[in-house]
């Protein structure tokens, strides 16, 4: 069953609190401190979720890859107006970091704004490196709460030129800050 929208204060609550816990110690905080067995129910699935999320989403992506020596310089920003995999038409440059750079784009497919995050080169030169992207995409898409940024799919848009690097990419959720 569902959590209704007016448990969700409840639900961010209990969860925040038993994360505070051991984590052998999280049920018995919850049977303890959760008398609706619904919001109990959806707390324990988003501690699973969190379990099996493991350190994905606090350990930085180029943590473990052998990059000794190797500069991260940021590389031409893609143009505005630009497509990649003949579906995101590029709209504008957001911010780069340790993994790449990140753009808004118009999905032309479903019609609708995503974030682009564009893997850096360098990190794509190591072996194994686009797999271990798959693997954490797919984790990724099994995270779901409103703290956490969707992570949609892995895209790889085959260069145009000779002798150019194909640009591998991840489509997330369009997050925009409030003012």
């Amino acid at each position: 069953m569902a959590t209704r929208p007016e448990n969700w204060d409840a639900v961010k609550r209990l969860f925040e609190d038993a994360l505070e816990q051991e984590s052998g110690q999280r049920i018995l905080f919850l049977r303890k401190n959760c008398a609706d067995p619904n919001i109990r129910a959806e707390v324990e699935r988003l501690l699973t979720e969190h379990e099996q999320a493991g350190t994905f989403l606090s350990s930085p992506a180029i943590d473990g890859l052998p990059l000794e020596g190797k500069s991260f310089v940021h590389h031409q920003k893609l143009a505005t107006g630009g497509l990649l995999a003949g579906r995101f038409r590029i709209v504008r440059f957001i911010a780069a970091g340790g993994m790449g750079e990140v753009y808004e784009a118009e999905d032309l497919e479903l019609h609708d704004r995503v974030a682009i995050k564009v893997i850096r080169p360098e990190l794509l030169s190591v072996p194994n490196s686009v797999e271990r992207f798959k693997r954490e995409v797919h984790l990724a898409r099994k995270v779901t709460h409103s703290n956490v940024c969707r992570v949609f799919d892995l895209f790889r848009h085959v260069a145009e030129i000779a002798g150019t690097q194909d640009t591998v990419f991840i489509s997330m959720e369009l997050l925009m800050a409030s003012r």
